[in-house]
């Protein structure tokens, strides 16, 4: 057959299949193609951890949040010793500053109703957040407003996305910028028939990527980093992606309510993860897991090694070794998603001492070590 005679043979067949279509669909009958499951993207890029820190004390020891600095992380969070933000070692890295409101947002509405009002009040008035913070560190250009706010329904959520949008516009004045939401584990929904889910505080989102500001958020879970994602009792995403309810849960955010607002663009910034006490939903083990702050599962990790491990991540021989494999295993789904500046693990500083990743027994050594040798 002649190379003219077979391109026309195909065009035929293709308009025959087309007119097939074409009448299924009329008839009712049509039954779209399954589309074939596409391989999620590789990790590239650096290391995209980062710590929180509420204190340095104890330092300088070869076991403090200084050692990480020196490996010059994508980035890191100060709530308390903002000073350090200037480290020359940091010049490179996202910042994000925290001045601890003695109010939490939920006062912030019952007090000013209007949501400018109340934002100028943190910014410039009662709490005078830039005059005694901001302006004394001006290597932090992105600040937090307040943490984990609670909504219980669209009405405060609304609310809150105006507040921020009020914050922003500040902070666009005073030339600094804003992280924006900063939700506790778990919430907002992510299904779209329970309120309050992430639609109202979508014009706050719009607003920031529009404007050059960041979304953040809070990811904790149990047992290990990867409980409830995947295949560990979690989710997917269409396109493959690991996902999770809490751990991960960003992605089900951005899939099924940014992506299709056209806000998939809009950066993200984890600024607390880890291990959490708080979340009681547990796998079901033998012995049962007792919950807790990493430094409180030691025991139980020790009795139930080689259970329920992603490939990829090494067995346990240490509590420190074992988190750092579980933060590592974060650390390559974050790599994934180019949207996703890092995320800050909670905590170096003596304050919350079974969350407290630095001293001899901890691991910031290793995780140190680890970001360097990502730091490409």
């Amino acid at each position: 057959m002649s190379d003219d005679l077979e391109s026309r043979v195909t065009a035929l067949e293709a308009t025959a299949r087309d007119h097939e279509t074409r009448l299924e669909k009329l008839e009712g009958t049509y039954t779209p193609p399954t589309p074939i499951p596409q391989p999620p993207p590789e990790p590239t890029g650096k290391s995209k951890l980062g710590i929180h820190i509420t204190t340095m004390a104890g330092a300088p020891s070869p076991y403090d949040a200084a050692t990480f600095i020196q490996a010059k992380p994508s980035c890191i969070k100060f709530a308390g010793e903002w000073g350090v933000s200037a480290d020359p070692h940091l010049v490179d890295t996202f910042i994000v500053g925290r001045k601890i409101c003695d109010e939490d947002a939920q006062y912030f509405r019952q007090r000013w109703p209007d949501p400018t009002v109340a934002a100028n009040q943190l910014v410039h008035g009662k709490f005078a957040q830039y005059e005694t913070c901001y302006r004394f560190n001006p290597a932090i250009k992105h600040w937090e407003g307040h943490n984990e706010p609670v909504w219980t329904d669209d009405a405060g959520m609304s609310w809150y996305a105006q507040f921020e949008i009020a914050r922003m516009k500040l902070m666009d004045s005073l030339g600094l910028k804003c992280v924006i939401g900063n939700f506790s584990t778990g919430v907002p929904y992510i299904e779209s028939n329970r309120s309050p889910n992430w639609k109202p505080f979508l014009p706050a989102c719009e607003y920031a990527l529009q404007h050059g500001h960041v979304l953040g958020v809070h990811e904790y879970t149990g047992a290990w980093m990867w409980w409830l994602t995947g295949d560990f009792g979690g989710m997917y995403t269409s396109d493959g992606r690991v996902a999770g309810y809490l751990t991960l849960r960003y992605r089900a955010t951005y899939e099924r309510f940014l992506v299709p607002a056209g806000l998939g663009k809009l950066p993200l910034v984890i600024t607390e993860c880890g291990l959490d006490p708080a979340i009681d939903d547990l796998p079901d083990t033998n012995p049962p897991c007792p919950g807790g702050a990493w430094r409180n599962l030691a025991g139980w990790w020790a009795k139930t090694t080689g259970e329920r491990r992603p490939s990829g991540v090494a067995a346990f021989t240490s509590a420190p070794q074992f988190y750092a494999e579980q933060l590592k295993w974060y650390d390559r789904e974050l790599r994934r998603d180019n949207f996703v500046i890092g995320a800050t693990i909670f905590n170096a500083g003596n304050n919350w001492p079974a969350w407290d990743i630095c001293g001899k027994d901890g691991c910031i050594n290793t995780l140190s070590d680890y970001v360097q040798s990502r730091g490409e």
